[in-house]
């Protein structure tokens, strides 16, 4: 898996590539609990480089966006296909989350 980062127009946007599962999901969690350290109030993470995330990574997603609603801030999710739309929709965790389907319409709505 790598994590790239970058900010457009004000929002945090960490690019994932790669499948995300209970052998690196730490390393995303560590990234993004430093970027809630940071006061970052608006996050997207884009998975379009990514074919299969596991429960690990939900739930890293799940005690970050509890994270940022501490500090009033969002996460946001984008390009999310194939098995791991299914795997968010399966777990109702699409429901915890404002999902866009690409990153360009996300960075046009936030």
């Amino acid at each position: 898996m790598k994590i790239r980062q970058s900010d457009i127009n004000g929002i945090k946007v960490l690019d994932v590539e790669g499948d995300v599962n209970m052998d690196n999901s730490q390393e995303l969690r560590a990234v993004l609990k430093q970027l809630v350290k940071d006061g970052v109030k608006k996050l997207l993470v884009d998975l379009s480089g990514s074919n299969y995330i596991d429960s690990s990574c939900l739930a890293t997603f799940i005690e970050m966006r509890k994270k940022m609603n501490e500090i009033d801030g969002n996460i946001y999710i984008s390009s999310v296909s194939g098995k791991v739309k299914g795997i968010f929709e399966v777990s109702k965790v699409d429901t915890l989350f404002k999902i866009f389907s690409s990153k360009k319409e996300a960075l046009e709505q936030i």
